[in-house]
């Protein structure tokens, strides 16, 4: 089964010439296709989301089960001083906060690994499955 991971993402302002500061927001994760393009449907009513309709992705992640209702969604984020901003890294979304413990260990362990020299940044966020994360917008 897939699971729709839905994010909003405009650029803010740049960092250099080829590279721009973003405002990403994660917007929920969905369980069919019909269920995320409602959800976009419904934020593009929504104030701030309205200024920037074409900012929605979409990213599909595998599950091993359909009978899921929350899932554990694990990102890394940490500070770069060069360009002053968070840099964030998704990872992987997990059925059991557990089973996403245990991929961050993973990921400390691998020598390949460079997010392990900020093993503080690891952040494991539990969804509702086909619930809006940002019901009232933005300004």
């Amino acid at each position: 089964m897939l699971l729709y991971y839905l994010v909003h993402k405009r650029k803010v302002e740049p960092l250099s010439r080829n590279n721009w500061l973003y405002s990403t927001k994660a917007l929920g994760f969905f369980r069919s296709k019909v269920a995320v393009k409602r959800a976009i449907d419904r934020y593009k009513q929504l104030m701030g989301f309205n200024r920037y309709p074409n900012g929605f992705k979409i990213f599909a992640y595998h599950c091993r089960t359909n009978r899921v209702k929350n899932i554990y969604f694990l990102q890394h984020e940490y500070y770069n001083e060069r360009f002053d901003c968070d840099i964030v890294t998704s990872l992987g979304v997990y059925l059991s906060k557990d089973d996403a413990q245990k991929g961050i260990e993973a990921l400390i362990q691998s020598p390949k690994c460079t997010l392990s020299n900020y093993p503080e940044g690891f952040c494991i966020d539990k969804y509702k499955i086909n619930e809006l994360y940002w019901p009232y917008g933005f300004d």
